[in-house]
């Protein structure tokens, strides 16, 4: 067990010394041994030397017996590539480890210029050119990935074709290190661009053209320099000293504005991107050398920030594991070496003081320490007390000390007190010196060493009695007492001391600047927090400026509460102890997961604070803000829907909000899934689109709540409620809705045409065997049978029963006579929509299926027709009857007379009969008619309704032909005559006279005696008497 104990103890040992060693920064450089004890123990004349840029040494890292010409390393110098004068090949060295080592591929080499190595793969990147393999075009530029566990090429990815033109030194990785962004110059357009190679896949994913990303027109574009997945672009114009310099996230697509300089340097990104180091350089005889001048860009104003003035003709190094330290460094193979870091987080640090301790000491005290507090102390940090410098100790960041002299305190008075370091001065704080008293004298002072007038102090003597207050910050306690107890009263809260000296004395109570913080995830200060403290009663303190609410208080224990975006959070301190009182922000992370667990936007996020706060809207499936640590509820909005979820985000500051996969499916009566497509919507403040159904199922990732769901099919809808929290797969069915239709005697009959109604009239299809069948959603449907020309509406709910019926009764049209006994033939009609035939009576009747309906029938018998309406639900029997039409022939004197002639008139003049005994009758539909009598070649015509009066009659005239001469005497044996179609006798006069029963009409008379003839018109209707008088 012990052996165990101790070789853990040792891994972790060796652990600890790897890690160490790798975060120091060296410069590697060439070394030669001069000491001939030297040259002869080691059999070698050269070494690789590394300089400690950390502890100031420099040490020989290797061995060699030949010269050679370029180190290189990569930026965390994890491995070292040393190329010689010679021939030979490259060789490559763990950096820990010089056995580690083995030879590069004859054309691959470091060539000074940066490679690439990746911790995580094990791997690094090196440009080789005029790589001769097969399949790989001659004059290629290469990007090769070697495997330094064994030290095998495991990948060859082509990134040019043609001369060798790959700034390869200025490649650089994403922040995650999965691509690696690789600046060249096209050969065909000979535009720069960058490559993107993903280390994943071991594959060239994309390029960009960064003549779009730079300044417009320019002449020459460039990457300078990358880090992170960030590269600087740098644009000019040949005919101008100016250079256009600009940021671009390669992997989230932004861009920072362009920074002029004015002459040509190399640039680098520092500070994480923020800020773009510029060092100038000189072309001296083909060589780029610097010159010294650097000067320090603000990425996000382009504002210069910071000039210096350094040696020239020096290198500049920047690395990895130290990125925000710049090291300058000048003749690095010489004992008189010149280095200069320039620490960029020390550089623009701003030097603050909050107090110091005492701020007040009696006149000719003894030599002190002086406590001064505040932020931005560095080693190079120093205290000035009235204008001197005073030896320092650096104690922390925030807390450095100074020796404060007895000749310094030798004058009362006050005295100023700042703190300098080589970057900037500090503000100023003041030390007073006061002469003493014989009584007690108390001071009030701030922070700051400055007399607060707005104190109230008591001292105990028995009780608590209040000390004169002298109005200017001091107190003077006058008492007989050798000691008292003080109590001072400063913005509402109270410090007491005791066993305080009563006489020649002096006594300071001296508040400290409170500084209350408020802080984001990374420590960064935000506002706007408002703070108060409790003293009695919760007591204003003030809002942050950059993070920070100061106040002075007494050094004692407060409760403080800071309230930021809408919440608060209290807390406990002694300001004695520490007055920088911290209230820090979690980065709540509130996340939106698919049920896949993949992050999903469009979720907008609220959270309740009094009442509901915005949070923020959903970025890759993540909505970050900054909030104090306490318990909330927070509400997802996603898809029209809300989620409430509380947690305690001092706890767990990631929120996770999962919505469920919520499947819907329309199913049919037999549980198959239906693949004809189905809308569906889901209620959330109003019907939302869901989707549209897949072979059945439609899928919509949503928050898992109880939903209204609707299923629109088949022009219907059916609305469900489910929780999806306990069920996301929500199931509609539909029934087979079985519509029939029945003959009067029960038996399925077809031709049937089925309609359901569903905001319009809906096709359901014909009856095949009496029967037609349709799925749909089992709701209540009005359906219409259409059969015959007729159709009939039915309302069901199919979801109580399914089967809906329609039955046609078997309609009877009945055609009797006047005495009620069936005649034939009738041919019959009913109206739907237009008149369809019915049949014909057989033995006085026809029959047919119909719907229950009220119909118009229509009898046509004898030429004539007859319309009723009957509603067949009633009585399915339709009676139609004839009436017996008597059409009579009567004389003058009203005696019936034959022969006459009789017909009616339907569609055309039709035989009715001859009488007989002056009477014909026959059976007809109870019409009005038109009848004509024919009598002795004259007819008369007659129009009469036979359903109100079904006897016609036809009276003649009797016509009287009267003879006289010109004497007024009768003359015999005249023949009389009419006209009718022809002249018909009537006979020769006796005693100048002769009568005809004659139908009334208008005719034409003539008499004739021997040669005389005479012609007379005359209605016998109006007057029977035709006179003419012969000459």
């Amino acid at each position: 067990m012990k052996t165990i104990k101790y070789l853990i103890a040792l891994i972790m040992i060796l652990s600890f010394y790897k890690d160490n060693l790798l975060a120091q920064p060296y410069i590697y450089h060439q070394g030669k041994l001069t000491d001939s004890i030297s040259l002869k123990k080691q059999n070698w004349e050269y070494s690789i030397n590394r300089y400690n840029l950390k502890k100031g040494t420099d040490e020989i890292f290797k061995y060699y017996g030949s010269n050679f010409s370029l180190l290189t390393w990569d930026p965390n110098q994890n491995w070292l590539i040393a190329d010689y004068y010679s021939d030979g090949p490259s060789l490559i060295y763990n950096c820990l480890d010089t056995l580690n080592n083995f030879e590069l591929a004859e054309n691959i080499a470091g060539n000074g210029e940066t490679f690439l190595y990746s911790k995580e793969k094990n791997r690094i990147y090196i440009i080789a050119y005029y790589y001769n393999e097969v399949n790989i075009e001659p004059s290629s530029t290469l990007l090769i990935a070697i495997d330094m566990l064994n030290h095998q090429i495991v990948n060859r990815t082509p990134i040019y074709v043609g001369e060798h033109n790959v700034e390869y030194e200025k490649m650089f990785f994403s922040s995650d290190g999965s691509n690696i962004f690789i600046p060249c110059t096209d050969s065909t357009t000979r535009k720069h661009k960058i490559i993107i190679y993903s280390t994943l896949t071991d594959q060239i994913i994309s390029t960009i053209d960064i003549s779009l990303i730079g300044f417009p027109n320019a002449d020459v574009y460039l990457v300078n320099d990358g880090k992170n997945g960030k590269g600087i672009i740098e644009s000019y114009f040949r005919s101008s000293i100016k250079s256009y310099y600009r940021v671009y996230d390669f992997v989230n697509n932004s861009i920072s504005n362009f920074i002029i300089h004015n002459g040509d340097a190399n640039t680098f990104l520092i500070n994480n991107g923020e800020r773009i180091l510029a060092a100038e350089y000189a072309i001296i005889n083909h060589e780029k050398l610097y010159t010294g001048k650097i000067f320090i860009y603000d990425v996000v104003s382009t504002n210069l920030l910071k000039t210096f003035n350094l040696p020239h003709k020096g290198e500049l190094h920047i690395f990895d594991n130290y990125p925000n330290n710049l090291y300058y460094v000048k003749d690095i193979e010489l004992p008189t070496r010149q280095i200069y870091i320039l620490k960029t987080d020390s550089i623009f640090n701003e030097l603050d003081l909050s107090s110091i301790i005492p701020s007040t000491v009696n006149l000719n005290s003894p030599t002190s320490t002086l406590t001064v507090k505040g932020k931005g102390f560095d080693t190079l940090s120093a205290v000035f007390f009235n204008g001197q410098k005073r030896t320092t100790t650096f104690i922390s960041d925030s807390v450095i000390t100074a020796q404060i002299l007895s000749s310094d305190v030798s004058v009362a008075g006050t005295f100023p007190v700042w703190v300098k370091d080589e970057w900037s001065i500090s503000d100023t704080l003041h030390f007073i010196v006061q002469p003493s008293s014989p009584n007690l004298l108390v001071n009030l002072k701030s922070s700051t060493g400055t007399l607060l007038n707005t104190g109230a102090l008591q001292y105990y003597e028995g009780s608590w009695k209040d000390a004169i207050n002298n109005g200017d910050g001091t107190f003077t306690v006058i008492t007989e007492l050798n000691s008292v107890s003080l109590r001072m009263t400063y913005e509402y809260s109270s410090q007491t001391v005791s066993n305080i000296s009563a006489h020649n004395n002096n006594y300071t109570f001296q508040t400290v600047n409170a500084q209350v913080q408020l802080q984001n995830s990374l420590g960064v200060l935000i506002d706007s927090g408002s703070v108060q403290y409790y003293a009695g009663a919760w007591r204003s303190f003030g809002s942050t400026v950059n993070g920070v609410a100061s106040k002075e208080l007494l050094p004692i224990n407060y409760s403080f509460r800071m309230n930021y975006a809408y919440a608060s959070k209290d807390k406990q301190q002694d300001l004695s102890t520490n007055p920088i009182v911290v209230f820090q922000t979690v980065a709540a992370n509130v996340k939106l997961q698919n049920s896949s667990g993949d992050l999903i936007d469009l979720g907008t996020v609220q959270y309740y604070s009094g009442a509901w706060r915005t949070f923020g809207n959903t970025s890759n499936g993540i909505a970050v803000k900054e909030l104090l640590p306490n318990n909330y509820s927070f509400r997802m909005t996603y898809a029209f829907a809300s989620k409430d979820k509380q947690q305690d985000l001092n706890s767990n500051p990631t929120v996770i909000f999962q919505t469920v996969a919520a499947n819907v499916e329309l199913r049919n009566s037999a549980g198959i899934l239906i693949t004809e497509t189905a809308a569906v919507q889901y209620y959330s403040g109003a019907w939302r689109e869901f989707a549209t159904t897949n072979n059945g199922v439609a899928v919509r990732e949503l928050l898992p709540n109880s939903y209204s769901f609707r299923m629109n099919y088949a022009f219907a809808s059916k609305d469900k409620q489910q929780d999806l929290n306990a069920n996301p797969i929500v199931i509609f069915q539909t029934v087979a809705a079985n519509v029939q239709l029945q003959n009067s005697s029960g038996n399925f009959i077809d031709e049937g045409i089925v309609q359901y109604y569903s905001g319009a009239w809906r096709a359901f299809g014909p009856t095949s065997n009496g029967i037609a069948v349709k799925e749909l959603l089992p709701n209540n449907y009005t359906f219409r049978m259409n059969y015959a020309f007729a159709s009939k509406d039915k309302q069901q709910d199919i979801g109580s029963n399914r089967t809906v019926v329609f039955q046609t009764v078997s309609a009877n049209v009945v055609l009797q006579n006047s005495a009620g006994n069936p005649i034939d033939p009738g041919t019959v009609q009913y109206y739907s929509g237009a008149w369809r035939d019915f049949g014909a009576t057989t033995n006085g009747i026809a029959t047919k299926e119909l719907l229950p309906n009220n119909y118009s029938f229509r009898m046509t018998y004898a030429y004539a027709s007859k319309d009723k309406q009957q509603d067949l639900n009633t009585n399915p029997i339709v009676v139609f009857q004839t009436v017996a039409v008597n059409v009579q022939l009567q004389n003058s004197v009203g005696n019936l007379i034959d022969q006459g002639t009789v017909q009616y008139y339907s569609g055309a003049w039709r035989e009715f009969g001859t009488t007989t005994n002056g009477v014909v009758i026959k059976e007809l539909l109870p019409n009005n008619y038109s009848f004509r009598m024919t009598y002795e070649y004259i007819s008369n015509d007659k129009s009469q309704d036979i359903s109100a009066n079904s006897v016609i009659v036809f009276p003649t005239v009797l016509c009287t032909v009267k003879v006289k001469d010109s004497q007024n005497q009768p003359v015999d044996d005249a023949l009389a005559s009419y006209y009718s179609g022809a002249w018909r006798q009537i006979g020769n006069t006796i005693n100048g006279e002769i009568t005809k029963e004659l139908l009334p009409a208008n005719l034409n008379f003539r008499i004739q005696k021997q040669d005389v003839q005479q012609n007379k018109t005359q209605n016998i209707g109006t007057n029977n008497l035709v006179e003419f008088t012969l000459p």
